[in-house]
């Protein structure tokens, strides 16, 4: 059961602010009857279907993917009891320690929150949207000899054809990448983000704008983020903001004006190229990372999507250590 004295205080913080809905569009709860299912094999891809986690839809299934893992004994994902934040069932993902790495060889586990295909829930460009869960980092795992990445935003092509015939064909836009790494030592992370500015090579320059040193503690940590992506035509700025183990929402830990994302290709001035996308973004969670040695075992809990801060609150305060 979530922890009846942190609802008490939060619903006291709330009341002493003006009103503002608390419904997300996606709330994962990991408790019965939620059920990690295999659904199909595509190469080295295996796909999984996540099946009544979603408190908002308990029918909509949400994909998870295994992808691209030379030793896929080496990769745990379950959902288990006592690892969530307060002692429940919680989203448990680990890439044992693995010597037999690969020259550009990925390791990868991730869920969709929300598929840019689903239009009455999809980040779009333009529109703002909040994400929040808890993070829950082993402390008896190293550090990443590289970065792994905790979260992204994919901007979707129109079509298989047109994106590879674009302007920027060579790369399917990561929008924006969350990465947990080890910076001078101590667990942080770096949030990057890319938009159209000049391509190298057909490529977008990746930026990063948001860096947090010794940012993450080993156990639980809260991850709020505010997204608002804006193509550089548009005459409003964009912007990503981010609270780290804080839920004050008007104090966050970083926020950057930048415009990320490109132009879809239905709004492009008159003359430019075909971009090759659509304004929708998929938002996913998981790791995805460089194959590396190390070791590394998350457990996520608390996830909600939705329109407002308030919508994305965690329903409960950090308290057992899975």
């Amino acid at each position: 059961m979530k922890s009846s004295l942190f609802r008490f205080v939060l619903s006291v913080a709330l009341a002493a602010a003006p009103a503002v809905h608390a419904e997300p569009q996606v709330a994962f709860d990991y408790e019965e009857p939620a059920s990690l299912e295999f659904h199909k094999q595509e190469g080295e891809r295996d796909y999984f279907l996540l099946r009544q986690a979603n408190l908002v839809d308990r029918e909509r299934n949400h994909s998870f993917i295994k992808d691209a893992l030379p030793h896929p004994d080496t990769a745990i994902s379950r959902i288990a009891d006592g690892v969530g934040v307060d002692g429940s069932r919680g989203f448990e993902l680990e890439f044992a320690a693995d010597e037999k790495t690969q020259e550009h060889a990925k390791e990868r586990m991730e869920t969709y929150i929300v598929a840019g295909s689903d239009r009455d829930a999809a980040l779009q460009l333009g529109q703002v949207r909040y994400l929040g869960y808890s993070l829950y980092i082993d402390p008896e795992c190293p550090l990443p000899g590289d970065h792994a990445t905790i979260t992204q935003c994919w901007q979707l092509p129109v079509s298989k054809e047109s994106f590879e015939s674009g302007a920027h064909s060579t790369v399917r836009t990561v929008s924006l990448w969350m990465a947990f790494q080890n910076i001078d030592g101590q667990p942080g992370y770096q949030l990057h983000v890319k938009n159209e500015g000049k391509p190298v090579d057909g490529k977008f320059s990746p930026k990063s704008v948001i860096a947090g040193r010794g940012a993450f503690k080993p156990g639980w940590n809260t991850l709020i983020y505010r997204f608002e992506p804006r193509h550089q035509y548009d005459p409003k700025p964009g912007r990503i903001t981010l609270w780290v183990n804080t839920l004050d929402e008007s104090n966050p830990t970083h926020e950057r004006v930048y415009n990320w994302g490109v132009t879809p290709q239905d709004e492009v001035p008159a003359g430019t190229p075909d971009t090759g996308y659509q304004r929708y973004f998929d938002i996913r969670f998981g790791i995805y990372r460089p194959k590396q040695p190390q070791r590394i075992r998350l457990v996520y809990d608390n996830v909600r999507y939705g329109e407002t801060f308030a919508d994305v609150l965690p329903e409960s305060a950090p308290s057992a250590t899975p």
